[in-house]
C-alpha cells in the first residue's frame, strides 16, 4: 500500500479506511472472479493476515477491517510461509527494527506450525531455488 500525495482521501477523515475497505473488497472479488474461471490465484500478504501476526488495533476502523476481511476473503488452499532468519531479513531492509522482524517471524512460524495448509519456505538459499519451490506448492495445490 503506497502513501502519495495524489491520495486524496488520505486527506479526509476516515479516508485511509475507506482506501483499505476498497482495497479489500477489490482483491477479494478479483480472486473469487478468477478462482471462478479455474485460474490459480497467489495472494501475497491475505487480507486476514491480522490472524496470524495478532493485529490488536482496537479503533473501530481496526474491528471494521478486522471483521470485513475475516468475512470476505475466499477459503485458502495453501499459505507459503517465507522465512530468513531476522538478521538477514534486517539486511535486506530497514523497515522494521531487528527485535520486530523476530517477534514477526516467529509468529509466522508457530502459524505454520498450527495449520496443515502452511509450507515453511527458506528463502536464504538462491533466488531460483526458492522460486522452484514456489512453483511446486503452487502446483500441488
Amino acid at each position: 500500500w503506497t502513501h502519495t500525495r495524489w491520495n486524496v482521501l488520505d486527506r479526509v477523515p476516515g479516508g485511509g479506511l475507506a482506501l483499505r475497505l476498497g482495497r479489500l473488497v477489490r482483491g477479494t472479488v478479483s480472486a473469487r472472479w478468477h478462482r471462478a474461471c479455474g485460474r490459480t490465484v497467489v495472494l501475497d500478504r491475505v487480507a486476514n493476515e491480522h490472524i496470524i501476526l495478532g493485529s490488536a488495533d482496537p479503533s473501530i476502523g481496526g474491528r471494521l477491517l478486522r471483521g470485513a476481511s475475516s468475512r470476505l476473503m475466499p477459503a485458502l488452499d495453501r499459505v507459503a510461509v517465507l522465512d530468513a532468519p531476522s538478521s538477514v531479513l534486517g539486511s535486506r531492509t530497514d523497515e522494521y527494527a531487528p527485535e520486530q522482524l523476530e517477534r514477526q517471524r516467529r509468529r509466522y512460524l508457530a502459524f505454520a506450525r498450527r495449520t496443515e495448509l502452511a509450507t515453511v519456505v527458506d528463502v536464504t538459499h538462491s533466488p531460483y531455488e526458492v522460486t522452484n519451490r514456489l512453483r511446486e506448492l503452487v502446483a500441488a495445490a
